[in-house]
This record gives structure tokens, sequence and C-alpha cells, in this order.
């Protein structure tokens, strides 16, 4: 799934506090223990 989500992309909010506004990805968090690779 983050394949797609590279930092210098902009993106919009769906949900939440910011939804309907502009963003630039800035990091890739992935939520994995340390040592394994999500964005592959």
């Amino acid at each position: 799934m983050g394949k797609f989500m590279k930092p210098g992309k902009v993106v919009l909010v769906l949900a939440g506090r910011y939804s309907g506004r502009k963003a630039v990805i800035v990091k890739v968090l992935c939520g994995y223990p340390l040592g394994q690779n999500c964005c592959q």
C-alpha cells in the first residue's frame, strides 16, 4: 500500500479535521516494527 505514498506528492485529505484540504506527503509512517519494511 505504501508504494504510491511517496514524499513530495500532493494529496487531498478526505476525512478528519482537515478534510477537503490539500497536503504534501513529508514522511511515510507505516507502523511496522523496526527491521520490517512495509513499503515493498
